[in-house]
């Protein structure tokens, strides 16, 4: 379930919903005219409001392993969540007042990189290889390097990639091709770890 806490005392605000809990981080954005907290649940995606949990919608996405990757949240009406394991990504579109999928399919399987819109183009790290999807029907444009279970941060109009092993590459957002303009080795063993972005600092470890 989902919960709220107080900041300064710790205290239990409310908790809500029954689903078994994902691992991803919970996304706060406007959906069709209300706040609300979109939450990656496992086996499903839902609506709550901020100051009670209440539930105001909910998507059953299929039985699945743990979800990690964090939802997109498009526009004023719609969600994007992507699940590796071979499962893939549903789009959910809430403009009717009720859950719609626009579509599903396995294009995308994120693992636990968050995923990336420019220009109606999303990018992600697909089973760890770079791709590019065309938001309106969910097909990919193309399919670049592998860099495993990385990293990826949207700055601008570039993608800022950080490998599995380290490495930290640049990469244009364009749905043409893969273009890489910079890469370098930043650490020198293995990382999950998300890279923070201050300014003209990045952090990594």
């Amino acid at each position: 379930p989902l919960a709220a806490f107080d900041l300064l005392t710790g205290e239990l605000r409310w908790r809500a919903g029954d689903t078994k809990p994902g691992y991803a981080t919970p996304a706060l954005g406007t959906l069709v005219g209300k706040r609300q907290i979109v939450v990656h649940n496992k086996g499903s995606v839902s609506g709550h409001l901020p100051g009670t949990g209440e539930i105001l919608w909910s998507y059953d996405i299929g039985g699945a392993p743990a979800h990690t990757t964090v939802p997109l949240i498009i526009g004023d009406s719609k969600v994007l969540v992507s699940v590796g394991y071979g499962r893939g990504s549903h789009l959910i579109d809430l403009a009717s007042g009720t859950p719609e999928e626009v579509w599903k399919n396995n294009k995308l399987k994120t693992k636990f990189a968050d995923m990336i819109l420019r220009n109606d183009h999303v990018y992600g790290l697909d089973e760890g290889r770079l791709v590019c999807v065309e938001l309106a029907e969910g097909q990919r444009t193309w399919r670049g390097t592998r860099f495993n279970h990385g990293q990826v941060l949207g700055v601008g109009d570039k993608l800022l990639v950080q490998a599995e092993d380290g490495e930290i590459v640049l990469v244009e957002a364009t749905p043409e091709e893969e273009r890489i303009v910079h890469r370098f080795d930043a650490l020198s063993s293995k990382t999950w770890n998300h890279p923070v972005l201050a300014g003209r600092l990045l952090l990594v470890r």
